[in-house]
């Protein structure tokens, strides 16, 4: 009986630590686009801002297919920090003209420095997303 219970705790560890540490999409940063700048200079990391727009399928296609692929969620959270900009919201507004953004989905992705460096519009499968990524290490 004992086996059996140190066997159950066991299992139940493991399908804990499993489910608390699993990420299986894409964790935008919560707090404001400049919260995000400052931290992804203080820690050296690029970081991305995914613009999207609501009734958009391609962009519902992204969020729902290549930003949940279990290697785009580890190269993007292992590397970068990444920021949703969806329209019509007013900082979104602000952010699509400052950055000239005028089609959904556009991936901006940005060095720690604030420069930058790459911009994907249209929808993206997870192969595409990645390819470009790597291109830019």
């Amino acid at each position: 009986m004992k086996v059996f219970l140190n066997l159950f705790v066991f299992v139940c560890f493991l399908f804990i630590n499993g489910v608390i540490y699993s990420q299986d999409e894409i964790s935008f940063f919560k707090g404001s686009f400049e919260e995000m700048t400052s931290k992804a200079a203080t820690e050296s990391k690029c970081y991305i801002v995914f613009f999207t727009k609501e009734h958009c399928p391609p962009c519902d296609k992204m969020k729902e297919q290549t930003l949940s692929d279990p290697e785009v969620v580890t190269l993007v959270s292992e590397k970068t920090l990444m920021f949703e900009a969806e329209m019509p919201e007013f900082d979104a507004i602000d952010l699509a003209e400052k950055f000239q953004v005028t089609a959904y989905p556009t991936l901006l992705v940005f060095s720690p420095r604030g420069l930058k460096i790459g911009e994907m519009v249209g929808g993206q499968s997870a192969t595409s997303l990645i390819t470009f990524l790597e291109k830019l290490n």
